[in-house]
């Protein structure tokens, strides 16, 4: 059995994968989502080493069960996705005579070359929608729903960004250490052709540094969409992942 992992996007908790889930089930596939520790305010703010923490231990407990495991992320979700795949692919636990990870699906994901950060690729600018307050970064819920849910009603984008929580600063200022996307044997990219937050020449160079690190094409599945597909064109989203899986 396959299941699904969902490495979330910045800001987001669980529940805003909910409906996304629930389409994947109908359509016979298990998700899990990864509640991210870098998302919420904590007594310590969570890094993006945590959020691998918390990566794996949803994963290892799904492959430890003898279950296949594909690894989706959304946007900042590419970060800690690729950092936990230093343990968790099938290169690196076959060294211990277990599977691992084969198959990745960066959607609309942050991917970053080893030893930059996600405030380095950003250039340390501060979006209009964002502000910094202490610990953590906070929302402009109107203007982050206008951005973030671009391609859908504005109501309907607007119920789903009050559901965004707060995001910690340190998460975004670690920098990546390994390249695990190198040890993966198939990559898979969602480019979101209308994307507000990461615009299409930003993910299209993102492949460019995929191809020159992996020495090969990433396989890219191109939709007309904003930022976050699981919410405006859910049922397409379905349909890749369940090409992805029956990919032999």
């Amino acid at each position: 059995m396959t299941t699904i992992v969902i490495v979330p996007g910045s800001f987001s908790g669980p529940h805003l994968y909910d409906s996304f889930v629930q389409d994947l089930d109908k359509n016979g596939v298990r998700a899990v989502v990864v509640k991210l520790a870098s998302v919420g305010r904590k007594e310590t703010p969570g890094t993006m080493s945590d959020d691998v923490d918390a990566i794996s231990e949803v994963v290892t407990g799904l492959l430890d069960a003898g279950q296949e495991v594909v690894l989706l992320t959304h946007s900042y979700g590419g970060i800690p996705g690729t950092q936990s795949l230093e343990k968790l692919s099938d290169k690196a636990r076959q060294a211990n005579g277990k599977s691992g990870i084969k198959k990745v699906i960066y959607m609309t994901s942050v991917i970053l070359p080893v030893g930059t950060s996600n405030m380095d690729a950003s250039g340390a600018a501060i979006p209009e929608w964002m502000t910094f307050e202490e610990d953590y970064m906070v929302l402009d819920v109107a203007e982050a729903a206008a951005i973030t849910f671009s391609d859908m009603p504005t109501e309907e984008g607007l119920a789903l960004a009050k559901n965004m929580d707060v995001h910690s600063i340190a998460s975004f200022k670690e920098k990546l250490r390994y390249p695990g996307y190198n040890d993966i044997d198939e990559v898979h990219y969602i480019l979101c052709e209308e994307d507000k937050v990461i615009p299409a020449q930003f993910q299209e160079a993102m492949l460019e540094l995929l191809k020159a690190s992996t020495g090969k094409d990433s396989i890219v599945h191109r939709l007309k969409c904003g930022h976050a597909p699981i919410s405006s064109q859910s049922g397409n989203v379905v349909e890749i992942v369940k090409k992805v899986i029956e990919r032999k």
